[in-house]
């Protein structure tokens, strides 16, 4: 069985265990096999099937769907053998590596099953005729990131870890060498796969290694989301550099300007009232990079420039406490209105009169403790996407509590990581 991330080569790692070209592959980091396939070879003298699964965390199919696929076609092989593909382009296991890892780990009977298990390095032609980087390569993927993987799937023992590395390129030669160490796996009996793991099981790993809140994964695995979808729960979108924010002492300042502490005014929706709260992050800074705004102008030409998945504070009717968050992309002017700071100080709600786009250079995404924000004395959020309030405020309490980043540059190291991640 062949398992590892999208995007990994599995397919063109089929198309050389089989000796010919069944398998379709990509030309990108975007998955091909989008189910289960199977592919019939001989190794050793003896026929075999090999079992090319779809890579977790391909953006086209859920999480969910992943496990029913396991299920109808995996659930009752036999599996003799597992290569686990790394690209050799990357030198550490991404996060979606050590959770696909811990899940297949589930699938199987603890005991005795990492002497089936080979690590395969894929697109190893890229280092053929650069014998420096390809001896420190060679070092790296056979002591370090195997150490890793072994972590990953809990062999802790030195007697029981994978001690396996497999190089393969596309040429169909070289692997034939590889091919016959794969052999050495084949000596004992197969095992049986166990029924594939739960949801309550998937979100405990997946919350565990992409350390977002369990909760928040598990409505995403029940909603049949995909690895967008988890990205989704921490994306942040922003606001141009020029956008201000009110400090306690009711003052103004560019968002540019905040920095990490600053006591800064917001607003309770459910207790319709104005408290202090306090700058505790930035999910993003960004001073020269271009980005496309929304200008929405609100009666008394208050103004309110906001990227557009980023989420607001918007009513259907004429009562604050029935406000409720949801992205600046999908305000309409007929249909919502948005709480402003009137005179005095009171919340009110306001038309929105106008909605137009326009582009600045510069982006600043300020993540405060409650989660919500006034900029331009209007009401919003911290977060972006299709998720709740409440859901975008759980999956981000890691940058909360662990990471602070007074100097930062570009995006968060805690959103870049899981970005990259997701799509790979």
């Amino acid at each position: 069985m062949i398992f590892g991330n999208t995007g990994n080569g599995k397919s063109t790692l089929v198309n050389c265990l089989t000796g010919n070209e069944d398998a379709a592959v990509g030309e990108d980091a975007r998955g091909v096999t989008k189910s289960p396939a199977f592919y019939q070879a001989r190794i050793d003298e003896k026929d075999f099937e090999i079992i090319d699964l779809p890579g977790f965390g391909d953006r086209d199919i859920s999480i969910k769907k992943s496990l029913e696929l396991w299920d109808k076609y995996i659930k009752g092989k036999k599996i003799h053998a597992l290569i686990f593909t790394h690209k050799s382009s990357d030198d550490r296991l991404t996060i979606f590596d050590s959770a696909y890892a811990d899940i297949v780990k589930q699938s199987f009977e603890p005991h005795e099953y990492s002497s089936r298990i080979a690590m395969g390095i894929t697109f190893w032609n890229h280092y053929e005729n650069d014998s420096k980087r390809k001896d420190s390569k060679i070092n790296h993927f056979t002591t370090n990131l195997l150490e890793e993987l072994n972590k990953s799937l809990g062999f802790n023992e030195a007697e029981n870890q994978i001690k396996m590395t497999l190089f393969f390129t596309d040429r169909n030669e070289q692997c034939q060498s590889e091919i016959q160490k794969i052999a050495r796996l084949f000596d004992e009996q197969p095992q049986d796969v166990k029924p594939a793991c739960k949801v309550d099981d998937v979100a405990t790993i997946l919350s565990k290694h992409l350390e977002l809140d369990k909760v928040v994964v598990k409505q995403i695995v029940k909603s049949n989301g995909t690895a967008q979808h988890l990205q989704q729960a921490e994306k942040n979108d922003c606001f141009p550099p020029h956008a201000k924010i009110r400090l306690e002492d009711g003052s103004e300042v560019q968002v540019k300007d905040l920095k990490i502490g600053d006591r800064i005014l917001s607003y309770n929706v459910n207790k319709k009232q104005q408290f202090v709260d306090v700058i505790t992050n930035f999910l993003h800074k960004e001073l020269h990079e271009s980005c496309k705004y929304l200008r929405i102008t609100l009666q008394n030409d208050r103004i309110l420039e906001i990227s557009q998945n980023h989420m607001v504070c918007a009513a259907t009717n004429d009562f604050i406490g029935k406000s409720k968050y949801i992205q600046a992309l999908k305000l309409k002017k007929e249909k919502h209105k948005m709480i402003i700071i009137g005179e005095n100080g009171v919340y009110h709600l306001a038309e929105i009169k106008n909605i137009e786009e326009v582009s600045y250079s510069g982006k600043y995404a300020p993540l405060t403790r409650s989660g919500s924000i006034i900029v331009n004395d209007v009401v919003a959020s911290c977060y972006a996407g299709s998720f709740s309030q409440k859901i975008s405020h759980i999956a981000i309490l890691p940058i909360q509590i662990w990471y602070k980043n007074q100097d930062l540059k570009g995006i968060h190291p805690y959103a870049n990581v899981l970005s990259k991640i997701f799509n790979n």
